[in-house]
């Protein structure tokens, strides 16, 4: 992803200067969508990873970050344009509509008409919902309206709808302002997980506020990293590489020796407070070898449509190694999955999101 290098001080018009690509949150990105993707291939098929097994655990912190990333991005994005004014707010609303909506609605439909499980009554029932996005609005209908994983948009709308305030907000604060709301929110956030233990509740998995908060969490570390004083530091460059491999390190740690917390599983309770470290150490590092490769940046941006057709490729696995007559070996659904979602994934990029995306930019004039 890209940003522009600016100043953001406290009170200050933020000027717009080259964009450098921060290759580093194409590498989580990538990587995030990948642990998902095991997450679901060990639970719906079976699939064994061997010594990457206990990445499956991980899913749910690979969600997290797909909400702070989604937040950290449009800050970076954004932070330079003022989102008070009314024609900002109507262009930003229409370019995340075009990058969200065609895809879900898609997945959506087709998740109903070859996987629900609900009649067709109780489909025109819930369609109203279905097309504004809110399913996650209402907790008891996670079955009914899951759709593989448009829950992950519905919640991600919500962090849109919210985000020009938000960065308003965090652009009139002052830098160790910002800490502190990193720190605090983090540790907020942290707080939810003893109360759903304590009191046993329902899980915040698809909890649209609790997404929210991890999405305003992304646009606040945006705030508090400071492009333009990290620009030709080789020293601040090394000192983000060692404090982003130390946080990697300690999460594997947690992870692999099965540290508890008062019952909790330390990598999952303590995700907020690290992925918020791992992130801003990431916002540091420069990698100017790849800042132009294409294949790193396309991959990046397929993740989304690799995220959500996900549900669908067990079956079709299943289907080509029978086809095949492949022997249904754990090795074999593992390759066949993967090389399966990733050409569905670029499937639908190339002939239906990006062809769809061009010709909205077009007609709504929102090319730059």
């Amino acid at each position: 992803m890209k940003l522009h290098a600016d100043t953001l001080g406290k009170g200050r018009v933020m000027s717009v200067k080259p964009m450098t690509r921060l290759v580093v949150l194409d590498f989580i990105r990538i990587g995030a969508a990948i642990v998902v993707f095991m997450g679901h291939g060990a639970k719906q098929y079976s699939i064994n990873y061997h010594f990457l097994q206990p990445l499956v655990n991980l899913r749910e912190n690979a969600m997290t970050l797909f909400f702070m990333l989604s937040g950290l991005v449009n800050f970076f994005a954004y932070h330079d344009k003022n989102m008070m004014n009314i024609e900002q707010i109507t262009k930003f609303y229409k370019k995340r509509i075009i990058a969200l909506i065609p895809l879900y609605l898609l997945i959506g439909t087709i998740y109903v008409i070859s996987l629900g499980q609900a009649h067709l009554l109780d489909n025109i029932k819930l369609a109203p919902v279905e097309l504004l996005g809110i399913q996650t609005m209402f907790e008891s209908l996670f079955a009914y309206a899951h759709n593989g994983g448009t829950w992950f948009i519905s919640c991600l709308l919500l962090g849109y709808f919210i985000y020009p305030v938000i960065q308003e907000l965090i652009k009139k604060s002052s830098k160790k302002c910002r800490v502190l709301l990193m720190i605090g929110l983090s540790l907020l956030l942290l707080y939810f997980s003893f109360v759903v233990r304590w009191f046993s509740l329902s899980s915040l998995y698809s909890n649209p506020i609790f997404r929210s908060m991890e999405f305003c969490l992304g646009v606040i570390i945006g705030g508090v990293f400071d492009a333009d004083s990290n620009r030709s530091s080789r020293k601040r460059n090394i000192q983000a590489w060692l404090s982003l491999s130390l946080t990697f390190v300690v999460c594997l740690y947690l992870l692999y020796s099965d540290v508890r917390i008062w019952g909790f599983y330390s990598y999952n309770f303590l995700r907020h407070p690290l992925l918020s470290v791992f992130m801003l150490s990431a916002c540091m590092i420069r990698i100017k070898a790849l800042e132009r490769c294409k294949l790193l940046r396309y991959a990046s941006t397929v993740t989304y449509e690799f995220f959500l057709i996900q549900l669908f490729v067990w079956k079709i696995t299943a289907f080509v190694i029978d086809i095949l007559k492949m022997p249904n070996r754990n090795i074999s659904r593992m390759l066949v999955s993967f090389i399966i979602a990733v050409l569905l994934s670029c499937f639908l990029h190339e002939i239906y999101q990006k062809p769809l995306a061009r010709l909205f930019t077009q007609k709504w004039k929102l090319a730059k």
